[in-house]
């Protein structure tokens, strides 16, 4: 009887064990769809829960979307950056999607220029861009660090396009503790 309660205690711990190590490398390679921040999205915020805009700490870092245009020009490519920095921190990620100002629907399209350091996943017809598990930098101290990828604007005028974009400056210890949660947004008008 005792040889039974024992087994079961270890097979108990090593069940725990292998999923609370799946648990902490689960986004290494960016977090799933909908983490952007906008239109309802939640944002990095919602695991790494350290330090974002709403905790009233200090964010002394920087997390920017470039190269979105004041007004779009249908079918055009238009080169975008995310770059984000921030002191101390040492791992690195972001997620990104466009869409339709009115509707929330897909706006043009994500074209990856680097797949060694991003992928597109695709929800209810909504493209977000994340870093991988190559883009993540780790051991690059302070940043900055970006992620360049194109956007070809919807070929027929679909009203305003708004990009939201969230970002994870991470202390790198594989936690959700101590990761500084930014957010951007960026409109660009139709012709």
């Amino acid at each position: 009887m005792h040889k039974r309660k024992n087994l079961k205690t270890v097979i108990k711990t090593a069940v725990l064990l292998l999923l609370g190590t799946s648990l902490l490398y689960a986004f290494t390679s960016g977090a799933p769809p909908r983490y952007t921040g906008g239109f309802e999205d939640n944002t990095c915020a919602m695991c790494h829960n350290s330090y974002d805009l709403d905790s009233g700490r200090d964010l002394d870092g920087t997390f920017d979307i470039i190269g979105v245009p004041d007004q779009y020009t249908p079918g055009e490519v238009y080169p975008i950056t995310v770059t984000i920095a921030q002191p101390a921190q040492k791992k690195w990620g972001f997620q990104l999607a466009v869409r339709a100002q009115d509707t929330g629907e897909q706006a043009g399209i994500i074209e990856i220029t680097d797949s060694r350091n991003t992928v597109v996943d695709v929800s209810q017809g909504v493209q977000f861009i994340n870093q991988t598990r190559a883009g993540a930098q780790e051991g690059v101290v302070d940043g900055p660090v970006s992620w360049t990828f194109n956007w070809r604007a919807p070929d027929t005028v679909m009203g305003d396009v708004v990009f939201h974009a969230a970002g994870n400056a991470a202390d790198g210890d594989g936690s959700y503790a101590g990761d500084y949660i930014y957010t951007d947004s960026k409109v660009a008008m139709a012709p």
